[in-house]
């Protein structure tokens, strides 16, 4: 099995898993409280979503939650698909070095790109 297989196959096994415990959470949860966004947290970071992207979404999701009194865990589905769409944006210039990463042909250079692009991604900023 050669390297891009795998990474299928381990990208496919993390969003099987990730789908799985949503459900199992928004079925499983009568309230929204502290035990469900526990949950969240878990299968967020179980995801390979992030410490910090995580803590982002559950802060969102628990803001607009409390801004639109929800109370059951299916109603908030939604917002947390779209909290975790608006986490997930970037903008304009980490978009144009993770563009430059891909065409980039110096390992070392690469290397470089990676992180930097990572630093975007994760803090917003270089």
């Amino acid at each position: 099995m050669g390297f891009f297989d795998r990474l299928k196959s381990g990208l496919t096994k993390t969003r099987d898993n990730f789908v799985s415990g949503l459900d199992s959470l928004f079925s499983g949860f009568s309230e929204i409280d502290d035990d469900f966004y526990e949950e969240l947290e878990e299968i967020l970071i179980m995801a390979d979503i992030g410490v910090v992207t995580t803590d982002r979404i559950i802060e969102d999701l628990k803001e607009k939650v409390k801004e639109q009194k929800i109370k059951d865990p299916s109603e908030c589905k939604e917002l947390l698909i779209r909290s975790i769409k608006d986490q997930m944006q970037v903008g304009e210039e980490a978009a144009r070095m993770l563009l430059q990463m891909l065409d980039e042909k110096e390992p070392g250079g690469m290397l470089r790109q990676v992180t930097l692009g990572y630093r975007v991604l994760e803090r917003g900023s270089i």
